[in-house]
């Protein structure tokens, strides 16, 4: 009889329920997106990027939690400032863009890092993961 007790295996593949928990979450990031729901938006796209990070490269890791820090402290500031203090703003020579331009573009990356990295589906040269009808 074989010990497996140090062998690190696993009869079990999470592979179909993770791609099923990040397709559910591009379907509510869009509707959150179609919505207007910054804050909600944020959530997700946040989640998404949690079940990706097992995959990415340290560059890649930095390059996203620097863009989550930058939308919540935005998130933040806009919440704290109501409309008419908003309005009552001078004029910047350089107004920023807007948090929902910025999570547009974060939230392309993501779903542009889960594809470079196997997640959103499998190659064709690697069919394994596929699910064949």
């Amino acid at each position: 009889m074989e010990d497996f007790s140090t062998e690190k295996r696993s009869e079990f593949n999470e592979a179909f329920l993770k791609m099923r928990r990040i397709s559910e979450l591009q379907n509510e990031a869009n509707i959150a997106q179609i919505t207007g729901n910054e804050k909600q938006w944020f959530h997700i796209v946040s989640a998404l990027f949690k079940e990706i990070y097992s995959k990415l490269t340290p560059k890649e890791k930095t390059e996203c939690y620097g863009t989550i820090t930058l939308i919540g402290a935005r998130l933040r500031n806009l919440i704290q400032i109501s409309n008419a203090e908003f309005a009552a703003l001078p004029t910047l020579g350089s107004i920023p863009p807007p948090v929902s331009s910025i999570l547009f573009e974060f939230d392309c990356r993501i779903r542009e890092l889960a594809d470079t990295h196997g997640f959103a589906s499998p190659d064709r040269e690697d069919p394994r993961g596929a699910i064949l009808s």
